[in-house]
């Protein structure tokens, strides 16, 4: 199949879903994410950090972690 073929959106279903999850999701459930997923983004560029020659781009709301090499 090519990539052109698929469809990467989320479907109908979950996208009329999403305004009644959203609402009714207590928000220490977002500050509880948030929070651990800033530790672990410390953690991972502290240990990039470590590695010689590279040099971690501290992420800022992305999933990934950038690092040059040199």
């Amino acid at each position: 199949m090519q990539m052109c073929q698929l469809v990467l959106g989320a479907n109908s279903l979950i996208q009329a879903a999403l305004p009644g999850i959203l609402s009714n999701t207590p928000a220490e459930f977002s500050r509880s994410l948030n929070a651990t997923l800033e530790e672990h983004a410390t953690y991972c560029v502290k240990r990039a950090a470590a590695i010689d020659g590279l040099k971690p781009i501290v992420p800022q709301g992305a999933m990934y972690l950038l690092v040059c090499y040199s």
